[in-house]
């Protein structure tokens, strides 16, 4: 869930869009201080080691992205953040130093994904690279790694055949299998209302996700 509607908005039930720039400046797709634009956390997570690249269309703006491409090549670990998650740091925003903590960090995975541009129509290419296995890996990131590929996950590991080799596809062999090998994924998501368990309206997100089918192709 994003965040919970008044009854007004019903009756805009199927414009989704518009709710956003009734709640959110437009271009804004989630909740949080004003500063901390999908530039900050952008490029925060390039201050720690995470590739972009923003690809546009022949009759758009250079501003306006139809796909964009996420290289995850490391992963801070609690350990190695200091004595308190609260502990700040910082990194340069348009010259100016701004500060995160090991929680904005946190969050940042989830909410640089939510760009979308003007025609609701953009797409993430994303990959985590195998050599994060290099040191710990933070249960908070598997945990987002998994929650985004779940039904993926179920559906390759039990139709994957790997000759003369019998793997037990417990979720920890699965992070492993899919980074180690590139597999990469195909991100987009698209906002809808609907009502919670106390029938409060909101407006929630629905993700679709799918591997990239030219990796998963038998090599001839």
């Amino acid at each position: 869930m994003i965040f919970l509607l008044e009854d007004s908005d019903i009756q805009r039930r199927e414009e989704p869009w518009k709710i956003f720039q009734r709640y959110l400046v437009n271009g804004l797709y989630f909740l949080g201080e004003s500063y901390k634009t999908r530039k900050y956390y952008e490029t925060l997570l390039i201050s720690t080691c995470v590739e972009f690249q923003h690809f546009s269309g022949y009759n758009t703006s250079e501003n306006i992205y139809n796909f964009s491409k996420m290289i995850i090549k490391h992963v801070i670990h609690i350990e190695d953040w200091g004595i308190s998650l609260m502990t700040e740091r910082q990194f340069s925003l348009k010259k100016i130093m701004v500060s995160f903590t090991y929680w904005d960090y946190i969050q940042v995975f989830n909410k640089v994904l939510c760009y979308n541009n003007e025609r609701h129509k953009h797409t993430w290419f994303i990959k985590v690279c195998a050599k994060i296995f290099a040191n710990p890996i933070p249960n908070w990131f598997l945990n987002w790694y998994y929650t985004k590929n779940e039904s993926k996950f179920h559906q390759i590991s039990t139709s994957y055949i790997i000759k003369n080799i019998f793997v037990i596809f417990n979720k920890l062999n699965i992070y492993i299998f899919f980074i180690e090998f590139f597999v990469q994924w195909i991100h987009k998501w698209v906002p809808e209302v609907d009502f919670t368990e106390e029938q409060i309206p909101c407006l929630y997100r629905t993700y679709y996700n799918n591997f990239w089918h030219k990796l998963m192709k038998k090599d001839p």
